[in-house]
């Protein structure tokens, strides 16, 4: 049986996470618009969403084309939501984020709508443009002295990574398998 880890993350200190985290800067180009991207600024508030994640206020700046022209605008109070989702290829944590409401400055808000949803459909497209591999990150393969022999290594891995987020916290839970190999005698 694997050793569980779980953590607890109250609010303030995933604020200070993010607080690290961000400004941070996200592709948002393709094939046919190059120059496309979101500068999410610091947060000003954090919120836990229970079952959802973990909403951020800030401010932002954006980069869009329009008919094939750049376009830079300043988006004055942004509402996003940071979700923390396991890849379906196991091994790796992906944080998905939405804008669940922007406030551009000097545009209509019903040009502010449209342009959430285009960046809203791009984020999608990137889901995996912010992850950890956690399995890659957390495995261990440690050799093992001499003095210690037949045995030859230590080895760890990190499997069944979870998430639970409520009013209160974010909880993190992992296995971490262990054992030891043999060297053939």
């Amino acid at each position: 049986m694997p050793a569980k880890i779980i953590a607890v993350l109250d609010l303030e200190t995933v604020r200070e996470l993010l607080s690290e985290l961000l400004p941070l800067t996200i592709d948002l180009s393709d094939a046919e618009h190059a120059d496309r991207w979101i500068r999410i600024g610091p947060p000003e508030l954090v919120e836990f969403v229970a079952g959802k994640g973990i909403r951020v206020q800030t401010g932002a700046e954006l980069r869009w084309t329009v008919a094939g022209v750049g376009v830079n605008a300043t988006i004055k109070t942004a509402r996003l939501l940071f979700s923390p989702v396991i890849a379906a290829t196991g091994g790796r944590v992906d944080l998905h984020i939405t804008v669940e409401d922007a406030d551009l400055k000097n545009v209509p808000k019903l040009i502010d709508r449209g342009l959430v949803g285009a960046v809203n459909t791009r984020l999608a497209e990137k889901r995996d443009a912010i992850g950890w591999s956690f399995a890659r990150t957390l495995s261990l393969r440690l050799p093992l002295p001499a003095s210690m022999a037949p045995l030859e290594q230590f080895m760890m891995d990190a499997r069944d990574f979870a998430f639970e987020i409520d009013d209160g916290a974010l909880r993190v839970s992992l296995g971490l398998p262990m054992h030891f190999s043999r060297r053939s005698l």
